[in-house]
């Protein structure tokens, strides 16, 4: 955690939390606790003072490491019984302190606390950079959208024609919106919803599937074919990806659909405009609603952008699908990092890496 200031004492002795250096501070409010909002506090003054939405714990230091208690209570298992003695209503909802009082830890010798706590650090910090160089090569792929279709020399881009993209597509339509769920099957067709769609694609950790024989249906027209462009109505309007070819014949609920004539607009120049500050400018204008804003069929069909030639979109498809390999590479590193991170946290509390030392002394 940082400092971001200096006051002086009568100006925060009410109204604010005061901490120490070496305190854990563990946010209290939803969603933040959800968000795993926990840090070790690191501060140079004798005292310091902050919101008044997180919980302060003091370990002693003769009993407990403060890095080992902090990597306990970041693990989903305690973040999870938090959540569901959480009081309150709506967004007013807190985790309470006796939760913290009253919530068990295993607690080895000091010193095997500070060896464990040394291990996890070293796999947060790995998974944090796998993080940190995803990041950056997604940052890769709107730079050189902004550089070739943006910041485009000024006569050229121009001379582009502004276009519907209703007219670029052989259908603009929504995926089905009534009842899905009564449809849901174990095992079927794939159903892609808004909370698949992410910025660096869609995910499919948490599909639902529609009974096949309902989608050859009924739901026949919410059928996605690869190389669609799907974007999510509500919440994060807009946001959208391409059907991948694995997920070619799935369904879709309640997201909008773009199909382009591929000779004049290509899937992912649809996508990546409508990910660009440009698009989502246009997207958030033809939102509509007062709490959460909706982006529907016309507002997207009545959409207009700049339209590139064909062989210029075509170009930018060759140095993205470069990307998408380095990003693919990197993904895997980050998956695997998180998936070491997991792995030692859970043997860190179940006293497995305790056992692993003892059997590699004898």
């Amino acid at each position: 955690m940082t400092v971001k200031s200096q006051r002086k004492f009568e100006e925060v002795s009410k109204g604010y939390t005061a901490f120490k250096n070496g305190d854990v501070l563990l946010a209290k409010i939803t969603p933040c606790y959800e968000n795993n909002k926990i840090a070790l506090a690191e501060v140079t003054t004798e005292h310091a003072f902050g919101s008044t939405e997180f919980h302060v714990i003091r370990p002693m230091p003769s009993r407990i490491c403060g890095r080992y208690l902090t990597h306990f209570l970041r693990q989903d298992i305690v973040r999870d019984a938090g959540a569901k003695r959480m009081t309150g209503s709506g967004g007013q909802r807190r985790v309470p302190k006796d939760f913290l009082a009253t919530l068990e830890i295993p607690l080895p010798s000091l010193e095997e606390q500070k060896r464990i706590a040394a291990i996890l650090d070293q796999a947060d910090a790995l998974r944090r950079l796998r993080a940190r160089a995803l990041d950056r090569i997604n940052a890769l792929g709107h730079a050189i959208f902004n550089e070739m279709f943006v910041a485009h020399g000024g006569s050229q881009r121009e001379s582009w024609p502004q276009s519907r993209i209703g007219d670029l597509c052989e259908r603009v339509s929504v995926g089905v919106v009534v009842k899905p769920a009564s449809y849901y099957v174990e095992r079927g067709v794939p159903a892609i919803r808004g909370t698949n769609i992410k910025p660096d694609g869609i995910d499919l950790s948490d599909m639902v599937y529609f009974d096949r024989g309902a989608s050859e249906g009924v739901l026949r027209k919410s059928r996605l074919s690869a190389g669609d462009v799907v974007a999510v109505r509500s919440g994060r309007p807009g946001l959208a990806a391409v059907v991948p070819p694995e997920l070619d014949g799935a369904n879709s609920i309640d997201i909008l659909i773009a199909s382009p004539k591929r000779a004049k607009l290509l899937p992912q120049f649809l996508r990546d405009f409508m990910n660009s500050t440009e698009g989502r400018k246009i997207v958030m204008a033809e939102s509509r609603g007062q709490v959460q804003q909706h982006f529907n069929v016309k507002s997207l069909s009545e959409a207009q952008l700049s339209l590139p030639p064909i062989g210029d979109q075509v170009k930018y498809v060759q140095r993205i699908e470069a990307v998408d390999l380095v990003r693919a590479g990197a993904a895997l590193a980050q998956k695997r990092a998180e998936e070491l991170f997991n792995s030692l946290q859970q043997q860190a509390f179940s006293g497995k890496l305790v056992l692993t030392k003892a059997r590699s002394a004898a």
